[in-house]
């Protein structure tokens, strides 16, 4: 009796297998944002209910700041500010409140332990941050929602920084921190950063791609750069084809850029004013769509804005501040490759060019002359 069992499941069994090719087991979704998105706390760079103070001179935001009442707003001139300063601002702690709850219900996914502390690449997915210390560099990899929450409270130590490759968009970037965060002396970070029941402070020179936002206490800054996000966000749609069941997988949201596509070039930048600088680049077919990226030092790009055209003026800079200028062609949630990074000068260095080169003739006529001599 056993061995005829075992001959009809033998018999079977390539029918159940191919039950499961082609009928496959469940759907896989797309890590999503927030399901309330952030309402009137979006146009925010840096809000705390309970106030913000700076203290440096070279401080620049752009986007609004706001708090519950102006008094509450100390060491924040009109000029440092690219958007405006608003206080009292209106449903912005109501609006961040439920993004938070949003962030933290599990609505988005399963999450994934992840210790700050060291060097990763990671991809798109909920990460649970516990009180880890980002000491290292943090990569985020791909186009596609990431998520960090902690229990407790987060910092970025001194030198900690983040990278953002392949379509990864600060947009899409989300810190839920429970208590407080502290980003340290230098250190770079990318997201909007929710804090719940704590501060969120800034050390000197820290910079930060994204939102500050404390929803109970305040925001301390001193001599920072925070840049609201301008990205793409992209549409989230199931993955109907797929039959992993890997937490962290993620769909494509449109098709990728071609690696064949050319790199803009930039043919013109000048100055235009003491905190402002032009930059054209072309000519150039296929697309009107592109993203520029600008930092103060060559590599280090702190900054990016989405560009239709083929030119466009960077305002609200450090006065007579150089900097660092490169572009890619883009789609709606893709950015090629970039091009050649351009060096725009102060008034005092007005000329300006391409990062420097050894020349291969160059080199040859210093070996020739050292053969020679």
């Amino acid at each position: 009796m056993k061995i005829f069992s075992k001959v009809k499941f033998l018999a079977i069994l390539p029918i159940i297998l191919m039950g499961f090719l082609l009928f496959p087991v469940s759907k896989v979704f797309a890590v999503t944002p927030p399901d309330r998105g952030l309402g009137a706390a979006d146009s925010y760079a840096v809000f705390g209910k309970a106030g913000v103070t700076n203290d440096g001179a070279s401080t620049h935001i752009w986007g609004n700041v706001g708090a519950d009442t102006s008094s509450t707003i100390t060491g924040l001139i009109d000029s440092q500010v690219g958007g405006v300063i608003i206080a009292p601002a209106t449903n912005v702690q109501t609006d961040a409140s439920s993004t938070y709850d949003s962030l933290m219900s599990g609505l988005q996914g399963t999450s994934t332990p992840l210790d700050l502390a060291g060097t990763h690449t990671i991809t798109p997915g909920i990460y649970d941050i516990a009180a880890s210390t980002l000491d290292g560099a943090l990569t985020l990899d791909g186009a596609g929602v990431y998520i960090f929450r902690s229990s407790s409270s987060s910092t970025t130590a001194v030198s900690g920084t983040m990278n953002l490759i392949n379509g990864a968009c600060a947009s899409n970037v989300f810190w839920a921190i429970s208590t407080s965060m502290t980003i340290g002396t230098g250190a770079h970070v990318e997201g909007t950063i929710i804090a719940s029941t704590g501060n969120i402070t800034l050390g000197t020179d820290a910079t930060l791609v994204g939102r500050a936002i404390s929803l109970t206490k305040s925001v301390t800054l001193l001599s920072n750069q925070i840049t609201q996000p301008i990205c793409a966000t992209p549409t989230l749609t199931p993955n109907t084809n797929s039959t992993s069941t890997s937490s962290n997988s993620v769909d494509s949201y449109c098709e990728p850029i071609s690696n064949t596509v050319v790199s803009p070039l930039i043919i013109e930048s000048k100055r235009i004013d003491e905190d402002s600088v032009l930059i054209k680049w072309g000519p150039y077919s296929g697309t009107d769509k592109f993203n520029v990226q600008y930092g103060f030092e060559n590599g280090k790009w702190l900054f990016n804005t989405d560009v239709t055209g083929f030119f466009t003026t960077i305002n609200d800079l450090p006065l007579n501040q150089p900097i660092w200028v490169r572009v890619a062609a883009r789609n709606d949630c893709q950015i090629g490759v970039y091009g050649e990074s351009k060096f725009v000068g102060s008034p005092k260095m007005p000329s300006t060019g391409f990062a420097p080169k050894t020349s291969h003739i160059f080199s040859f006529l210093n070996q020739l002359k050292n053969w020679l001599f």
